[in-house]
């Protein structure tokens, strides 16, 4: 599905006025995760403790490095699943270990840096003795089950399910899973469905009972294998489902090449797909370099013996999106997010707003063009909120307009002198003594990173993005001045 009517002519240097408008509301931004399965996470536990905290930390501690959001962990089965086989938990039927492997290992380590991360479960393979060959079948259900409840005793919660890795879907077992889970306790986790292609969402349309069962609708490499990721369709069946669109797995590059391909997959992946969920495959290259895809993921980490590991584009393309959006936060529509003068070429961007109705990121990509890409923005309405008496009287004056605010963030600068003193002035016109005396020593402070003052202010001065992008963090004038 691809939206709207967009050129695909070369690149050249426009102008786009991007208006963002916060009673345009989109779809709902889940998650910007990654992926541990196919046995490319297995040394990374190995590697000397200070340094695999270190690497933990860039892959999942919240506004450091990547940020991860979402974690799909495999549920391993004893069959090689891309550069090794991941030990079961259960070997044989009834017996149940645990403790074996990493996955479970590497999920607390996430969970004990993000808390609000979410963990998926996805099975690429299942041991022989599963109805003696044949996946499709209660013993698999079972078996799904028997995970989760080694899972939830290392004290892990699972919030979403998979079928069975890029091999399509059984309606019946989709169904039946959906009815183990509700009785076993396990409710609240949600079916992803298929980890294959968009066509599950022709079926879910077809059969009521199978849509029911389905939690998101996911699909692998929406914007094509190993592509430059230029156009990320979905299909209609999908949107007309009405359930989160994931691209369940997308990259499988280069942990630095290919970093404009996976930014794009999720600028676009909403842009053309209404996708809201992404995962990248895999999270970490852990792996002996003489082995497939030695150098793809978000980082490289196949030394343990040495210590050494390489962070790659990759995870900081990541970051250009988790670091300046959290899941629940809102698509904004309209020329909130697009492409940069109406040319595929040029770039696209992002627009999202927080569910308090004042707090805004835009994302942009200009992978794809060297030619200069001026955009202005303004904050063109909010959508009605509730005010208390304080905040009511404290309205923001018609002589300071809300584009302000949003211009030196993109530049990268503070508003000049007079601007300054007439913000504070107002601010003390208005009661906010507090505000007004540190309008100075705020513009003091103008290196990067979030400043959450004593006195309630919190200001965001937004690095350039490069070639990788132009995140934008959009805010009122000053946040406390409208308190």
């Amino acid at each position: 599905m691809v939206s709207g009517a967009c050129s695909a002519s070369a690149a050249e240097a426009v102008t786009t006025t991007v208006a963002v408008n916060g009673a345009s509301i989109g779809r709902t931004f889940d998650w910007v995760g990654a992926i541990s399965g196919g046995g490319n996470s297995r040394l990374l536990i190995d590697y000397p403790p200070a340094q695999r905290a270190q690497i933990l930390d860039y892959l999942f501690k919240p506004n450091y490095g990547a940020a991860v959001q979402l974690l799909k962990l495999e549920i391993g089965g004893d069959a090689n699943s891309t550069d090794g086989a991941e030990p079961s938990h259960q070997h044989v039927r009834g017996e149940i270990n645990c403790d074996v492997g990493y996955e479970f290992w590497l999920g607390k380590e996430a969970v004990a840096r993000n808390p609000n991360i979410k963990l998926v479960a996805l099975p690429w393979a299942a041991p022989g003795w599963i109805g003696n060959g044949n996946f499709w079948t209660q013993d698999m259900i079972d078996y799904d089950i028997s995970w989760l409840d080694c899972a939830k005793g290392h004290g892990l919660t699972i919030s979403y399910l998979g079928g069975w890795n890029e091999r399509s879907h059984d309606k019946t077992l989709y169904k039946n899973l959906r009815s183990a889970l509700n009785a076993r306790g396990y409710a609240s986790v949600q079916i992803v469905g298929d980890d294959s292609g968009w066509d599950t969402a022709d079926d879910m349309l077809a059969d009521p009972a199978f849509n029911n069962a389905v939690g998101v609708v996911g699909s692998h490499y929406p914007c094509g294998y190993l592509s430059d990721a230029t156009s990320c369709a979905s299909s209609a069946n999908a949107v007309a489902t009405g359930k989160p669109l994931w691209a369940s797995e997308f990259g499988s590059q280069d942990y630095n090449s290919g970093s404009v391909p996976y930014i794009r997959s999720i600028t676009r992946g909403y842009l053309d797909g209404q996708m809201t969920g992404f995962m990248n495959w895999p999270l970490v290259a852990a792996l002996y370099p003489n082995l497939p895809y030695a150098t793809v993921a978000l980082a490289v980490a196949g030394s343990p013996w040495s210590g050494s590991y390489q962070l790659g584009k990759n995870l900081w393309a990541n970051a250009q999106v988790a670091q300046f959006t959290q899941p629940g936060w809102k698509f904004l529509t309209g020329s909130a997010s697009g492409y940069l003068g109406g040319n595929r070429a040029n770039g696209s961007y992002i627009s999202l707003k927080f569910t308090n109705g004042t707090d805004y990121s835009t994302v942009y990509e200009t992978t794809g063009t060297a030619a200069a890409q001026t955009v202005n923005v303004s904050v063109a309405s909010r959508a009605p909120q509730r005010s208390s008496p304080e905040r009511s009287r404290a309205r923001r004056p018609q002589s300071l307009p809300r584009t302000y605010g949003a211009s030196w963030q993109r530049r990268g600068k503070r508003p000049g002198g007079d601007e300054q003193i007439q913000r504070a002035q107002w601010c003390r016109s208005h009661g906010h003594e507090r505000c007004a005396g540190r309008v100075g020593r705020r513009r003091r402070r103008a290196e990067l990173g979030v400043r959450d003052g004593s006195d309630g202010c919190s200001h965001r001065a937004v690095p350039r993005g490069g070639s990788l992008g132009h995140p934008v963090r959009l805010r009122s004038i000053s946040r406390c001045c409208l308190r």
